[in-house]
């Protein structure tokens, strides 16, 4: 048999071949899998580069929604934007919201009719303007009149105001203003002792003097006026519209 010189040769120079190819690949394949984990890396750096960098969402601001307190200015007729005649039922709203809820509320019918266009009381000690009236008041001092034929008819009326809270007339008047501080200030010539009264605004007013009375008796009895000065006369409470009366008094 005749051999072939080069056979064993050949094999193992293509077995050498086969093998560097494999190992070229493997270097080549672990090159790229070391490429992809790296670029993945940098990929993921990058990622939470721009994550940390994005600046937090601003807080939603809620708006408030709650009413702003109306301003009532006293009037001679009625109170801040409430008339004489309305709904009682809305200004009984506004004074909750704003000063709470009322210290006093009371109703008083008047069944009598005097014949003179008033009414009173069954036991003849107060009078007023119409058969059925309610009094509300509140811790500022100032109390609300509702009047009608009965109770299911009642408007607002009147009110009283005593206080020195904050409550204006148009003219800046409130409890404790002198009339000397307001000169358009209208001031009877009479009064009872120490206590006279006045107007305005259109608003009825109760005056105190500290110094001399609002008018006195000579030895005859007769009544003599005497007007206390400007700075001596304060405004002790103020009133307007129809409210209960009473028929008892030394004045």
């Amino acid at each position: 048999m005749i051999r072939n010189p080069w056979s064993n040769s050949l094999i193992t120079r293509g077995r050498a071949a086969t093998t560097l190819a494999a190992v070229v690949l493997a270097a080549c394949s672990s090159s790229v899998r070391t490429s992809s984990t790296a670029d993945t890396a940098a990929a993921d750096t990058t990622t939470s580069t721009v994550a940390a960098t994005t600046p937090p969402t601003a807080a939603t601001t809620v708006p408030d929604t709650t009413p702003a307190p109306i301003v009532l200015t006293l009037r001679g007729d009625g109170i801040g934007p409430f008339d004489f005649g309305g709904d009682p039922d809305a200004l009984i709203a506004e004074m909750n919201f704003q000063f709470g809820a009322p210290i006093s509320d009371e109703s008083r019918e008047y069944p009598i009719d005097d014949g003179f266009g008033g009414f009173t009381t069954a036991e003849g000690d107060w009078g007023f303007t119409a058969a059925s009236g309610r009094e509300m008041c509140w811790s500022v001092d100032f109390c609300a009149e509702f009047a009608g034929a009965d109770p299911a008819s009642h408007s607002f009326a009147g009110w009283t105001y005593y206080s020195s809270t904050g409550l204006l007339s148009t003219s800046g008047v409130t409890i404790g203003s002198l009339w000397s501080e307001f000169p358009s200030m209208n001031v009877a010539t009479s009064g009872c002792y120490t206590s006279g009264y006045g107007d305005i605004d259109g608003i009825n007013l109760g005056l105190q003097s500290s110094g001399e009375t609002f008018g006195a008796y000579d030895d005859a009895g007769n009544y003599i006026a005497v007007m206390p000065l400007p700075e001596q006369v304060t405004v002790n409470y103020m009133t307007a519209g129809t409210i209960p009366y009473a028929f008892e008094g030394d004045c």
